[in-house]
């Protein structure tokens, strides 16, 4: 979401779903510390009409200048019945499960759905970085379970070194990789 709720304010409930341009989700799912007081009253409209909206924990305004009515509003979005503060209670599941899951995205695409897996150092980058912190010798395994509407399929992401992962799952639970590789020189070490 952007900064102001700029996605959520062009966001409408249509047969019960989430939509924003073409795109339709089941619910909003918030695990965020922080949530501008204005796509919280766009999320309080949303879920006033309907939408399932699994809110993980209670968010904090940001900003020195407070709106007034933001706990109100907070409180007004946390008391309807579709508020729920997890994806079972939502009778949902997550599209990857997993232990100590990458940054991941999911996309559906006809009938299949593709998945991007960033390489789990991708997590370890900060500012600034130190000498050689590019530098990665070794492979990374992590087992993952993936689910679509149609199918699910477990799976070992296997990520060589500075290589992300995409990977399509049809209809029918069958796995495609797509090459997505990067090859980078080795850095250079004194």
């Amino acid at each position: 979401m952007r900064p102001g709720g700029a996605d959520v304010v062009r966001a409408e409930l249509r047969e019960g779903r989430l939509a924003i341009g073409t795109q339709s989700f089941a619910s909003l799912y918030l695990d965020v510390e922080w949530l501008d007081a204005d796509a919280l009253v766009e999320i309080h409209r949303l879920a006033a009409a309907g939408l399932k909206v699994i809110l993980t924990r209670r968010p904090r305004q940001p900003g020195h200048h407070a709106r007034g009515d933001y706990q109100l509003t907070l409180d007004s979005l946390t008391a309807l019945p579709n508020v729920v503060a997890g994806l079972a209670q939502a009778g949902l599941r997550p599209v990857v499960s997993g232990e100590n899951l990458p940054s991941y995205w999911a996309r559906q695409t006809g009938n299949d759905t593709d998945f991007f897996f960033a390489h789990p150092k991708a997590a370890e980058v900060h500012y600034p970085m130190p000498f050689g912190f590019s530098r990665c010798d070794e492979t990374v395994r992590r087992r993952v379970t993936l689910w679509s509407a149609a199918a699910s399929a477990d799976v070992e992401l296997v990520f060589s070194p500075y290589q992300s992962l995409v990977l399509r799952l049809s209809a029918k639970g069958e796995i495609t990789p797509i090459e997505c590789g990067y090859h980078p020189p080795i850095p250079v070490q004194f």
